[in-house]
């Protein structure tokens, strides 16, 4: 049929091509604006960006066609989102107290004269925090459907880069020119380390570094791109310079910086490293497919080259952060994580609810944390989880552990030119997980939005057929 009606079909499909690209630019802007409020960390901006992003993407998800490859990925979202859709829903909702863990509902006939409860220690917080754990989901799925080819999948994945690159900008900005600012926060943007936008130093460098990931990506996707054209050039004598790859590397430089700059810890430790060990990895696995002659370069040069660069980062611009690894180790973290663990103990079936450990870490706090302070974190995102709905917290992290060794086997056995790219996922998943240990950064919905929409842009990316020779110099 295709061939019988050639311009018809190549019509439909260059307005297919359209709606995608536009939906695409719709959804980076979307999650633009749950970055630039501050992560969306606040009520007041997080509800109405979120029901923005429902009403426009929620059809599409619902009406647009799922292509066989994708639909494996799609399933297991659904699971994942499904969990703690149902999960929340029956934590808040009132049962006999033979099934309550939290015994704050135990007092509850004597103090308040009711006679139910519930297995969240605060129902109205569980479901406040539905939205946190959904939206990414479907930030994923979103990203997903629009990436079932390859072309859209890196026409979405340069924007997310071009995204993150914008955040960054305007956070250097601020920074320089309006540090008196008060940037959709409660305060400065001056105020402590370089945070920009964000509401700590810790969070901007994680989506700092999300986003040298995102531009190692784009390089990989440029180099394959440019080394499939060139057969087509073979006999052309075109001696100028791509400058390109330079930029993208100048960029990834500028990353370095700036993470440093942050003085997260986390950051610099986790997020450089493996972002730079990624990214040669990447580059280093694509070159072998393609040029076999490439690894000795690699080793002769490459490894040289990466302790050189290490080196000259971290000792012209690494003393902030080399000064804070010297001090400040204990900052009341190791006591919140005893605490925590003390309290994951006492209800290791159910938990105490998604989204309530501010409510019930003061009845675990240890007399070693001191009395001042509010906690509303525990600053390790997997101990929350576990504090939340507990040992059936395995479930979404299996389910997730599965997804990503999938598409990088995936990615390494058929994607020849972009074998490499199957190192930017495991960076990108790696470093999440690492920094999740320490901190909260998935818990921010700015960030989780942005982290899952590249994991999205990445899968379809993995998943798609190569395009052919002719495809790719056109």
């Amino acid at each position: 049929m295709q061939k019988l009606f050639p311009k018809k079909h190549r019509q439909k499909k260059t307005q297919f091509d359209l709606l995608t690209r536009i939906l695409q630019v719709v959804l980076v802007l979307i999650i633009g604006l749950f970055a630039l409020f501050n992560g969306s960390v606040e009520t007041r901006y997080f509800f109405p960006v979120s029901a923005l992003f429902m009403a426009v993407f929620v059809p599409v998800l619902v009406f647009k066609a799922w292509q066989p490859r994708i639909v494996p990925s799609m399933n297991l979202a659904l699971w994942f989102g499904g969990f703690f859709l149902s999960l929340g829903l029956f934590q808040a909702t009132a049962l006999s107290f033979s099934l309550v863990e939290h015994n704050i509902w135990q007092q509850a006939d004597a103090y308040l004269g009711k006679s139910i409860g519930s297995l969240s220690a605060h129902p109205w917080r569980t479901v406040q925090a539905l939205p946190v754990f959904i939206l990414p989901v479907l930030s994923f799925m979103m990203a997903l459907v629009l990436s079932q080819r390859h072309k859209t999948a890196a026409h979405l994945w340069h924007f997310l880069t071009v995204l993150g690159m914008s955040i960054l900008l305007l956070s250097i900005v601020l920074e320089v020119f309006f540090p008196k600012v008060l940037f959709f926060s409660s305060r400065e943007v001056g105020e402590g380390t370089f945070s920009g936008v964000f509401v700590n130093r810790n969070i901007s460098a994680a989506y700092f570094i999300l986003t040298g990931f995102a531009l190692v990506g784009s390089l990989v996707l440029y180099l394959s791109q440019q080394t499939s054209r060139e057969p087509t050039r073979v006999d052309q004598n075109d001696a100028s310079v791509d400058l390109v790859p330079i930029m993208l590397g100048l960029a990834i430089f500028g990353i370095c910086i700036a993470v440093i700059v942050t003085q997260s810890r986390a950051g610099a430790i986790f997020g450089l490293f493996l972002m730079v060990l990624c990214g040669l990895f990447a580059w280093m696995w694509s070159y072998r497919q393609m040029r076999q002659t490439a690894l000795p370069f690699f080793i002769k040069r490459g490894i040289p080259l990466f302790l050189v660069i290490t080196a000259v980062i971290f000792i012209g611009f690494g003393e902030p952060v080399l000064q804070r690894m010297g001090g400040e180790m204990n900052d009341g973290r190791w006591c919140a994580w005893e605490s925590g663990v003390i309290a994951a103990k006492s209800a290791p079936l159910f938990g105490y609810g998604l989204g309530t450990f501010q409510d019930i870490f003061p009845a675990f706090r240890l007399s070693g944390c001191g009395s001042s302070g509010t906690w509303i974190r525990a600053h390790n995102s997997f101990l929350e989880l576990y504090l939340g709905v507990g040992i059936l917290s395995l479930i979404p992290l299996g389910l997730l552990g599965f997804h990503v060794l999938r598409i990088v086997l995936i990615c390494m056995m058929t994607r020849r030119r972009l074998a490499g790219f199957a190192f930017v996922i495991i960076g990108l998943v790696l470093y999440l997980t690492l920094h999740s240990l320490v901190d909260f950064p998935l818990q921010i919905p700015g960030l989780a939005m942005y982290a899952a929409a590249l994991l999205g842009a990445g899968t379809g990316i993995c998943l798609a057929r190569a395009p052919s020779p002719a495809a790719a110099s056109s």
